[in-house]
């Protein structure tokens, strides 16, 4: 077995560079075998059940998950980026030394890996894909912000973008059920974190499906009030006719006009989307937190008022 190390000097601040991450785990009597970049992956002999240890933001962990899926190795997560949202699924709080200690207790799970298509192309994806005004504001979140602002960046980007936009009209489909309509944001969650820790409700790493949460276009009003009702209940408790919750493994999208396309914080186009779920795909280290896995403890509190099942009527906006 080889393990490598896989560092993005440009992650996050800059301070959880490839020098950092060796001196931790020899401090953990750890040994890294290979050093490379990202940019180097594709050249690399990764093989069956090789250790690959990702020391950078989502992206790289992006890159990384792509890879060990691929070759059928085991991926480690040193948190290192500004978000690291994946790592919050994966039970890893972002200290380095219990990062370290995860990866020599090796204890592995096998988790759902997300595939994605847009205009760029076909990528895998761990965490989460946004379509609309999400991905608009990740794709404006440059170096600057990270360093001024690090994980409320998004959430900037996001108030920013929200007060120009006004949604594109488009059709949604999850797995054969159809929905139309002007989107203002779609989210495909494989992972149960976004925008610096925020918890996409129900979604786990290892339950065979993806959990969508969709965003009609309204009234700036309606809508900001329904948006600060998510933040504070979650949507699982938010009955309005502007969000659609589905949990399905197959997602499409297409728009009157193009709308930009994200997986993972990285820019992968615009629309037409096809996303589909690979159960099952990834083997992974977890930390010592509980994490998203589908056998977590879960806090009783989201047990109070669980989400409705979704109508089966079909109103005249989804038929259109």
């Amino acid at each position: 077995m080889t393990t490598w190390l896989v560092g993005n000097p440009a992650a996050g601040d800059g301070d959880r560079g490839v020098d950092f991450w060796l001196e931790r785990l020899r401090d953990a009597d750890l040994e890294v075998d290979e050093t490379i970049d990202p940019g180097g992956l594709d050249g690399a002999a990764i093989e069956r059940d090789d250790r690959v240890l990702a020391a950078g933001g989502d992206g790289t962990v992006q890159a990384v998950a792509g890879a060990c899926a691929r070759a059928g190795a085991v991926l480690a997560v040193l948190p290192s980026g500004t978000a690291n949202d994946f790592a919050r699924s994966l039970g890893l709080s972002g200290d380095p030394d219990e990062a370290c200690r995860a990866v020599v207790d090796d204890r592995r799970e096998v988790v759902d890996l997300g595939r994605i298509e847009a205009t760029s192309g076909r990528r895998s994806f761990i965490n989460v894909a946004h379509m609309g005004l999400g991905a608009e504001a990740s794709r404006a979140v440059d170096d600057r912000d990270k360093k001024w602002f690090g994980a409320f960046s998004y959430a900037r980007r996001l108030v920013e973008r929200w007060r120009e936009h006004r949604g594109t009209r488009g059709r949604l489909r999850c797995d054969d059920r159809v929905f139309g309509g002007r989107w203002l944001e779609i989210a495909v969650a494989n992972g149960a974190f976004y925008g610096g820790g925020n918890r996409v409700p129900e979604a786990v790493v290892d339950d065979g499906a993806f959990e969508v949460y969709a965003v009609r276009a309204d009234h700036p009003l309606r809508l900001a009030w329904t948006l600060v009702a998510v933040r504070l209940l979650g949507p699982e408790r938010v009955r309005s006719p502007r969000v659609v919750h589905q949990r399905c493994r197959r997602v499409s999208l297409t728009a009157k006009k193009p709308m930009a396309a994200t997986a993972d914080g990285e820019d992968i186009g615009e629309t037409p989307v096809e996303v589909e779920l690979e159960a099952g795909a990834l083997t992974v280290i977890r930390g010592p937190g509980t994490g998203a896995f589908e056998a977590a403890e879960q806090d009783p509190d989201e047990h109070e008022s669980p989400p409705q099942p979704p109508s089966q009527k079909t109103s005249k906006e989804d038929a259109r």
